[in-house]
């Protein structure tokens, strides 16, 4: 046990989840795992940002608190703010006239990137109007050749808000992860609501709720251990068949992919 604990440490993160089946051989190990550090395995990408333009969002602190979580445990994040990029109302009628530069900025940040962080407040029991539009011009082709909310398909998100009220904009997220989902983005299970939005926050813009904080970490742990997984997806494939086709993996004891 201690054995198979010293090798599972050694491994990258995003194959830890793998159950192995170890041999006596703890040094024999150890050269397999720097095989696996040496897979060509990348940082993912992701990008931060809320569905508030407003100067003081509380919406948008939490995005940063959630991008610093994120750069903390290895991934690369981008801080978007939508007010840095007004957008037109979305209308077919102004599309076809061509793409508005800044829509082709922000869609540009969102299909480079292997997932999203996205803080959002509730308007009226739902999701913003900014942010809706921000997703209503990215999920559009801009190319003759580009399928529908490519920007978005197979990419990995984790949503939260924050609010005055109790429910902290908990209303809104149910509404958004749908809407993501539709879009073919894989939202994480957890979620995060923070209420009492105007005393959350210290004056570093962390939370000071210890229960808020943890589970804030665990929804960007999730989006950061789900995304690295599918930004190196073809490096994982290909070392696993390396191993099933090497006839000293016996050697390692047995490998089951999750």
């Amino acid at each position: 046990h201690e054995a198979s604990a010293l090798v599972v440490s050694e491994l990258p993160s995003h194959f830890r989840p793998m159950m192995m089946t170890v041999s006596k051989n703890v040094y024999k190990m150890r050269g397999l795992a720097r095989c696996f550090s040496m897979a060509g395995i990348r940082q993912p990408r992701l990008v931060a940002f809320s569905g508030s333009a407003r100067k003081s969002s509380v919406n948008q602190k939490l995005a940063l608190y959630a991008a610093k979580m994120a750069s903390a445990i290895d991934a690369e994040v981008t801080i978007l703010e939508p007010k840095n990029y007004p957008l037109p109302l979305y209308c077919q009628d102004v599309e076809a006239k061509g793409f508005p530069e800044n829509v082709l900025k922000v869609k540009g940040l969102l299909a480079q990137s292997d997932g999203f962080l996205i803080a959002c407040p509730e308007y009226n029991g739902s999701f913003t109007p900014m942010l809706k539009n921000l997703i209503d011009w990215c999920s559009r082709p801009s190319a003759e050749d580009e399928p529908m909310a490519a920007a978005f398909k197979g990419k990995v998100a984790g949503i939260f808000a924050s609010s005055p009220g109790g429910l902290g904009g908990l209303r809104g997220l149910t509404h958004l992860r749908e809407l993501l989902t539709n879009l073919g983005v894989n939202v994480v299970p957890d979620q995060v609501a923070v209420g009492g939005a105007l005393k959350a926050f210290s004056e570093d813009g962390e939370l000071v709720n210890e229960m808020h904080s943890s589970m804030l970490a665990a929804c960007v742990h999730q989006v950061v251990e789900s995304s690295r997984m599918w930004a190196n997806k073809e490096a994982t494939c290909d070392m696993i068949r390396k191993m099933r086709a090497d006839t000293k993996c016996a050697e390692y004891g047995n490998v089951i992919s999750p």
